[in-house]
């Protein structure tokens, strides 16, 4: 059982390392399911079905082409993995349905993967894309929100 916790985390590593760092996208057809499932795509506007994690990838290193992850913990049980992740690139392409602000970005996320015959077949996942869009000065900080909200007499 060892051995395949083992494998799988090291399928989700790879998937972080060579597709998103390295933007390696022949990555994808070896290590995701065709029929994946991404209940919560790391790009909103990612296609869905079994293009998301491709297309997610284009996207992210399309809007910022230096995008990092950095794998901070992988634990694995059963047929899931759980990694927690910094994320982080510089803006210098469309994202988010406006234009380039070249700002740098960190955030931080974590998904749950499911393996299933080698491949990663389903996905769920939660990142800080609040604090993201307000580093990239996409949405206001949260001293401006406080500064527009109404004071109460």
């Amino acid at each position: 059982m060892t051995d395949t916790l083992e494998s799988n985390k090291a399928l989700v590593r790879r998937l972080y390392e060579e597709g998103f760092n390295e933007g390696n996208l022949d990555v994808v057809d070896e290590l995701v399911a065709p029929d994946v499932v991404t209940h919560d795509p790391i790009i909103l506007d990612a296609p869905t079905g079994p293009d998301s994690i491709r297309g997610g990838i284009e996207m992210i290193r399309t809007a910022f082409p230096d995008f990092h992850v950095e794998v901070l913990d992988l634990l694995a049980e059963g047929d899931r993995v759980a990694s927690f992740l910094s994320m982080s690139g510089t803006n210098t392409g469309d994202y988010r349905r406006g234009g380039a602000t070249h700002k740098k970005g960190t955030m931080r996320a974590f998904f749950l993967w499911r393996v299933a015959d080698g491949r990663l077949a389903e996905s769920w996942g939660m990142a800080d894309r609040f604090q993201f869009l307000q580093q990239l000065g996409m949405i206001p900080s949260d001293d401006e929100l406080a500064a527009r909200t109404p004071k109460e007499d």
